[in-house]
């Protein structure tokens, strides 16, 4: 697809899914300005994608883009010493929101994913999204977090063996 058409196809999808991205984001988040940001940046990191084609859903794309700015706001928000009740609201509500479109295994796959990290324990969630999303190494997230690197790699080690038994749950194999 041209990157004209695909400017066009992002412009259409923002005037039919505006109102509904900033109430999936107002859901999370009360303060109305961030909202307005996240959803506008959305939108703009969408648009940003140089292969369009690998995206055969948009709409789920874009929602998904949400919910990583989501992700990452609540993850600066717990550096900066946040509280992380707003953030354990988010997760509870992850699965729910991830059911947008999923006509994909692969979406499937995510919202089970999303799920399994949802139940973990805190700590365990922390370690496994800064060195997974994050691309932190051991030592970046003890320090961070003000433990060993062999306490890291306990933490890391049992996420992802329970997520995936939690993923195993739904027939998911590794």
């Amino acid at each position: 697809m041209s990157a004209s058409r695909w400017a066009k196809q992002i412009s259409d999808l923002y005037q039919h899914n505006r109102q509904s991205l900033q109430k999936f984001l107002l859901r999370r988040i009360s303060d109305k300005d961030l909202v307005q940001d996240m959803a506008q940046e959305s939108y703009l990191r969408l648009l940003r994608i140089d292969n369009s084609k690998l995206i055969d859903n948009p709409q789920a794309y874009l929602f998904t883009i949400a919910r990583n700015l989501l992700n990452e706001h609540y993850t600066k928000k717990r550096f900066d010493g946040g509280s992380l009740d707003d953030e354990a609201s988010y997760l509870k509500d992850s699965e729910e929101s991830l059911q947008l479109a999923p006509e994909h295994e692969s979406e499937t796959l995510h919202v089970h994913l999303l799920k399994a990290i949802s139940v973990l324990p805190r700590i365990q969630q922390q370690v496994l999204l800064m060195h997974r999303r994050d691309g932190m190494t051991y030592d970046e997230i003890a320090s961070h977090i003000g433990t060993t690197k062999g306490m890291v790699k306990k933490h890391l080690s049992k996420a992802i063996i329970q997520c995936q038994d939690y993923l195993r749950k739904y027939g998911y194999e590794y």
